[in-house]
């Protein structure tokens, strides 16, 4: 399964899930010489929870797991609100995969 976001798709849901914040968190918890290792670990973490989100989201309304895409412009506004009610998981799971 592939899943598509748009650039300013990925920047909006990043502002909205206040990654700025969490940044700030990982600079708080890291050594300076590894803080730029760790801010674009969490940029890629961001975004992986985002895609894993949509993806729940098409498995949920019922989409079959075969090799397909998910379009940028399917579920758009499900995945605002659903990143939205995650935002805390999200957070905490990147939290944990930097193992901070």
């Amino acid at each position: 399964m592939g899943v598509e976001l748009l650039k300013h798709q990925l920047e909006r849901l990043s502002d909205r899930g206040q990654v700025d914040e969490l940044v700030e968190m990982i600079r708080a918890r890291t050594e300076p010489e590894s803080f730029s290792d760790y801010e674009q670990r969490a940029r890629d973490l961001f975004t992986q929870q985002i895609c894993r989100t949509k993806l729940d989201l098409a498995i949920a309304k019922g989409i079959s797991q075969e090799n397909q895409t998910i379009p940028s412009d399917a579920l758009v506004q499900e995945l605002d609100n659903e990143a939205q009610a995650r935002d805390d998981a999200i957070r905490q799971a990147i939290l944990t995969e930097l193992d901070l």
